[in-house]
């Protein structure tokens, strides 16, 4: 068994010496540097932090390389603006059987941004992204107000309330648009 003293008048901001004694040994006075012990302990986590920086970026390139051959970008068909304009032919002129196709092009548009949504949490884009995730769900919201509007269910929804939902869900889907070539361009590098 050992007994360590701590030496006062050496303690410095540097560096102190203790004395170690036992009943089967001499004492021994051992000094301690600081510095010196923070530099170690600095550089061990120094040398695991580059440890699990390799680990992740390894990761990144793996997880960028499985999905770098699928566009995001892809998911939205070039005939979704048909769909918006038949949306607003919905709206804007509800006779006939422009009401059952407005929505129908509707239920297209949802679909489509369910399958971005998805492709995006495939991707585990969206952990950790509450601003992406935010606006996903604002369009998502937009687009079942618009459905209860055509589906008759929504008593105080006007037709100008119809309007700016869709000019909503037509306006963000460009800025979705950005981000997802965005992303194609980060998976590409």
């Amino acid at each position: 068994m050992f007994y360590n003293y701590l030496s006062r008048p050496t303690l410095t901001k540097e560096s102190f010496l203790y004395i170690r004694s036992s009943s089967t040994s001499d004492d021994e006075f051992i000094e301690v540097n600081i510095e010196e012990i923070l530099e170690e302990q600095l550089q061990g986590i120094v040398e695991k932090y580059n440890h699990i920086s390799n680990i992740l970026i390894e990761m990144d390139k793996k997880h960028k390389e499985k999905h770098k051959e699928k566009l995001v970008v892809d998911i939205f068909p070039s005939s979704i603006s048909y769909s918006f304009q038949k949306v607003a032919q919905a709206i804007y002129s509800p006779g006939g059987s422009n009401i059952i196709f407005g929505a129908q092009m509707l239920e297209s548009i949802d679909k489509t941004y369910r399958a971005f949504e998805k492709e995006l949490l495939d991707r585990n884009e969206l952990q950790g992204n509450e601003g992406t995730q935010y606006d996903l769900d604002q369009y998502f919201h937009a687009i079942n107000t618009l459905r209860t509007y055509f589906n008759g269910q929504s008593e105080d929804m006007t037709e100008r309330d119809a309007r700016v939902y869709h000019y909503f869900i037509e306006k963000e889907h460009a800025q979705f648009v950005k981000l997802a070539e965005e992303y194609d361009e980060a998976y590409k590098n």
